[in-house]
């Protein structure tokens, strides 16, 4: 009889527990599930983690929290805009620019006059009467010389004056270790001449060896090829990307002054732009915009602005000299 009397007093002990604990849930609250929108419906949900999209949980958040999250929804992208990746070049693919150095010319004091002179004179006068130098003169060199200086000259321009003189005559100016000779230009000994780096005044004939650092050899060799040397030489290392050139003083400093130009940072000057489609076909788009632009072979911005597709990434790759004409694409492209 005890017994029977502590279990119904239990069964009574934990009714009442889970009567006090539905009395404490928000289910428990009528209001609450009547009027779900309600200000105690959503501290109520706050409390349960009720609510996973992005506006309700701007809703439910704070408004410090608020103020701190509000550019989230922001930094996407909207579904019918491309994500770019835009990378503007200095549209810089020539080197324009001074070189650093430059002088105006010195004056001098000599002044040369020869009207229909022997070559081998004006050898004499120039190398050995007013320089003082060693000299010897191939028997095949022949010719005339007409020249009168209007301004006066240097002693370092005589060399270079004469070299033009019998480049003019079919002859070159070599120097050796002690004196100078004068050959006919197909003689001219190219093994017997020591390579160098640096183009050294005064010596006549050289061979140069330039270091190419942007520009492939063999694109500087067509580059090069209107003006490379009558008599002298252009050969290519194309593994070490570097040019072998032989010629008068002259020819070496505007070959070299061409390769100043044309040796410049290429990628730092383009202009490359990624757009990631999400409404529209990689190759629908490409199509679309060689027919404002041009190809790669037609129309007046030809070769200035080429359009590539990446179908994996369902993308438009835009490059071109001018960042205008990505700036121009990128409107299209959004349009």
């Amino acid at each position: 009889m005890k017994t029977e009397r502590y279990f119904n007093l239990s069964c009574l002990i934990v009714c009442c527990f889970f009567l006090s604990a539905c009395t404490l849930t928000p289910g428990g609250n009528r209001t609450t599930l009547d009027n779900p929108w309600s200000p105690r419906a959503d501290s109520a949900q706050q409390a349960e983690g009720v609510g996973n999209d992005s506006n309700t949980n701007m809703r439910q958040r704070s408004p410090e929290s608020a103020r701190r999250y509000a550019g989230e929804a922001q930094a996407q992208p909207a579904a019918t805009q491309p994500v770019v990746e835009v990378y503007e070049g200095n549209d810089v693919l020539i080197n324009l620019s001074q070189k650093e150095g430059e002088s105006p010319p010195a004056e001098g004091d000599i002044t040369l006059t020869f009207q229909g002179a022997d070559i081998a004179e004006v050898v004499k006068t120039i190398l050995g009467d007013i320089l003082q130098l060693n000299y010897v003169i191939d028997d095949n060199v022949r010719g005339t010389v007409h020249l009168k200086t209007s301004r006066p000259l240097t002693l370092d321009e005589l060399v270079p004056t004469l070299e033009t003189l019998l480049h003019i005559n079919g002859a070159v100016l070599l120097k050796t270790q002690n004196f100078y000779e004068i050959r006919t230009s197909d003689s001219a000994p190219g093994g017997s001449i020591m390579p160098g780096s640096r183009l050294k005044a005064g010596k006549g004939y050289q061979v140069l060896i330039m270091p190419l650092r942007y520009i492939a050899s063999s694109e500087m060799l067509k580059i090069l090829e209107p003006i490379k040397p009558r008599q002298g030489l252009i050969e290519v290392d194309s593994r070490r990307n570097l040019m072998i050139v032989a010629g008068t003083s002259e020819e070496l400093t505007n070959i070299r002054e061409t390769v100043r130009i044309f040796d410049v940072d290429q990628l730092q000057g383009m202009s490359v732009g990624l757009f990631r489609l999400q409404s529209s076909e990689a190759e629908v788009m490409l199509d679309e915009l060689e027919a404002i632009f041009g190809d790669s072979a037609d129309g007046p911005l030809a070769g200035l602005v080429r359009f590539v597709s990446i179908e994996r990434l369902n993308a438009v790759l835009v490059i071109t000299p001018q960042k205008k004409y990505l700036r121009d694409a990128r409107v299209w492209i959004n349009r």
